[in-house]
């Protein structure tokens, strides 16, 4: 072997056929360690396509002066702001290599991201593969590795490593965590199943996770930490006020419709009408007050097409309970229904078989969480 060829082989073993996407938008004070950590990959990716949102700071500069020295960078340009679900779109139809990963800008890897996480998809042939994201906290400057499903503590040391099929593994559709970022994806089979992002939506990623659920054949995860998620960010679109919440109703109409039609529903029908309640508590409570009756009156729409099986409400008290407070046909009875029953609620709950109750803040939400007959349930209380 000729000198050339071996530096050409080296090359190319620590090259890669990833295309890595990248939404910007304002984020010029985090994309210097984003990019480094891309840069810094064991394993190059193909190509780094950033697609800028109509940035006002100046991440579109810091992109251009970063291009001069980073051939396999890519610029998009958005002349108006679109979202993070278009950007990714955008990039999706540019993006040439066979395997693709979703990265926030004010996010970053370790070192070794790409290089585990392709080893994992091609030993598995997964349609995706994920790892454990380590979430830091960016008023405190601590990292915290405790949050679930982001650690995947919900998934065993013997699934770990193994292509999986999601009939395998009870409770799949919330142990694989929603986000997009933190996975890594066989191109081809976001493009055969048609698999892109809503566009005008800050929940794209729910919505993209419903409909990977629903496609996918197998998955693999890998139990180590390689991904760093950025909390509390001020300016991040999912840490802004809620104020008009009204987009969480068609997230949850989406996931109804989309299980429902492949037969889902019923195998996670507590699950998902525990998060429900749970989703629309949270956002009432943080409503702005004008808001807070149209979404009420939104929610109410959602019930008349969307509701819990007879079969669930007779056997799920808890669920049951929650249903009857969300026929109230204003937000101010509801309101008042529900501080009526506080005490009722915690009779519930202490009668419930296996019951344990963990209280932790969520915005200015205290979240009661309970573990019934094996079930975990989310609801909302507030405590003022």
């Amino acid at each position: 072997m000729t000198a050339f060829s071996a530096t050409c082989r080296s090359q190319a073993e620590r090259e890669s056929d990833i295309s890595v996407i990248i939404p910007v938008y304002n984020t010029a004070k985090y994309l210097p360690q984003c990019l480094d950590s891309v840069s810094a990959q064991s394993l190059a990716p193909l190509e780094i396509i950033c697609v800028d949102d109509c940035s006002s700071d100046a991440s579109r500069e810091f992109l251009a002066r970063r291009q001069e020295t980073q051939p396999n960078l890519r610029i998009v340009d958005f002349p108006t702001r679109r979202g993070p679900g278009a950007a990714r779109n955008a990039a999706l139809e540019l993006a040439r290599g066979r395997y693709v990963a979703f990265l926030d800008s004010d996010d970053w890897w370790a070192p070794s991201y790409c290089l585990e996480l392709r080893n994992l998809a091609e030993k598995t042939g997964a349609d995706f593969v994920c790892c454990a994201a380590s979430v830091y906290n960016d008023k405190t400057g601590r990292v915290c590795r405790r949050h679930q499903p982001r650690s995947l503590k919900n998934f065993s040391s013997a699934q770990a490593g193994l292509a999986l099929r999601p009939g395998q593994v009870r409770d799949c559709f919330h142990k694989v965590p929603t986000e997009a970022w933190g996975k890594l994806f066989r191109k081809s089979f976001l493009d055969d199943n048609g698999l892109r992002f809503v566009a005008d939506s800050k929940f794209e990623d729910v919505f993209f996770h419903c409909d990977i659920f629903a496609a996918m054949s197998t998955f693999a995860v890998l139990k180590k930490f390689l991904m760093f998620y950025r909390d509390q960010r001020s300016g991040s679109v999912m840490n802004a006020s809620h104020g008009d919440c009204s987009d969480m109703i068609p997230v949850r109409a989406y996931l109804f419709d989309k299980l429902s039609a492949h037969g889902l529903l019923d195998k996670m029908a507590a699950r998902f009408w525990g998060d429900t309640f749970g989703a629309f508590d949270d956002l009432l409570a943080n409503a702005y007050d004008e808001y807070r009756e149209t979404f009420y009156r939104l929610m109410l729409d959602f019930f008349k097409t969307r509701r819990p099986s007879r079969d669930l409400l007779a056997a799920d008290a808890l669920v049951r309970e929650n249903f009857v407070l969300f026929q109230a046909p204003t937000y101010a009875e509801h309101d008042a229904a529900k501080n009526s029953q506080r005490g009722r609620w915690g009779c519930l709950w202490r009668k419930s078989v296996r019951a344990h109750k963990l209280e932790y803040k969520i915005l200015n939400l205290s979240v009661v969480k309970i573990k019934s007959g094996g079930r975990n349930y989310f609801l909302g209380i507030r405590y003022k």
